[in-house]
């Protein structure tokens, strides 16, 4: 009998538990959508987990270092990023950024899936141990686009490298019929009606 007793007592110890972190994680992932949604990018850079901010370093560091050969080694997001912070950043701007920075920096100029944010909830959530996952949902349906997140410091964060492999995928899929590079410039001069030009392949240092 005690043991049954304990065995319910911990059953339910788990599913406060689980239930507790699930409210922690939505409240989390409302607060992260509604600061990208409404062009908060410092504010978005705050709910972000360790693995996110080293992907943002290791996108300034291409920025500042990375040659035309080195950039062929990135994948198609990361290859964009770097020549988007190159041709809307003054060098000056772009020495004075940190990973915080360059995050913030790529919010407020429409990166972060703003089409996938709207009128999004996450749908059911599984936690283990300190990581979580989710699809989003749309008008009750479940969409392909999923979303992680990592307890860190007291506090749930959001992993944002699997909506980054489903980024590329969905790239890779508009570049089909041309080069990714001319893809690329194309979608650079969308952005500033500005065509950019062959130094954005030069390294900043």
């Amino acid at each position: 009998m005690k043991n049954l007793l304990f065995l319910l007592l911990l059953s339910c110890s788990e599913f406060l538990y689980a239930q507790d972190n699930a409210a922690l994680i939505n409240t989390v992932f409302t607060s992260y959508q509604n600061a990208v949604l409404n062009d908060k990018g410092i504010e978005a850079t705050q709910y972000l987990d360790s693995i996110s901010m080293n992907y943002f370093k290791k996108i300034l560091e291409n920025v500042l270092h990375a040659d035309s050969v080195k950039m062929e080694s990135l994948t198609l997001p990361e290859k964009f990023n770097v020549l988007m912070v190159r041709h809307l950043s003054s060098k000056k701007e772009i020495i004075a950024m940190n990973p915080g920075k360059l995050a913030a920096f790529n919010y407020a100029n429409g990166w972060g899936g703003k089409d996938k944010l709207q009128d999004a909830t996450l749908g059911k959530l599984k936690i283990k141990n300190q990581s979580a996952s989710a699809f989003l949902m749309k008008d009750g349906k479940k969409t392909e686009t999923s979303y992680n997140f990592n307890f860190e410091k007291d506090m749930w964060k959001v992993n944002i490298m699997p909506f980054m492999n489903e980024s590329e995928k969905e790239i890779a899929e508009m570049v089909q019929g041309q080069s990714p590079n001319e893809f690329m410039f194309g979608m650079l001069e969308l952005m500033t009606g500005k065509a950019p030009t062959r130094t954005i392949w030069k390294p900043i240092k």
